[in-house]
């Protein structure tokens, strides 16, 4: 994540933040991920506005 620290610099009140994450990652490894972003774009913006996609949906398996 080298250029993690450069995002910053693009985060602005007028954005929409898109999350996107992949279904077929562990629960936990998917939330940590997010939170991450969650947290860093909190950081340098007040009120930001989010829109979280998850991915893959065709891969996950019922287990049901």
């Amino acid at each position: 994540h080298f250029y993690r620290s450069s995002h910053q610099c693009f985060f602005t009140r007028q954005a929409l933040y898109l999350l996107v994450f992949d279904l077929t990652l562990p629960q936990e490894e998917s939330a940590r991920q997010l939170r991450g972003w969650v947290l860093s774009v909190h950081r340098s913006v007040s009120g930001p506005v989010f829109c979280v996609v998850g991915t893959k949906l065709d891969l996950v398996k019922n287990e049901s």
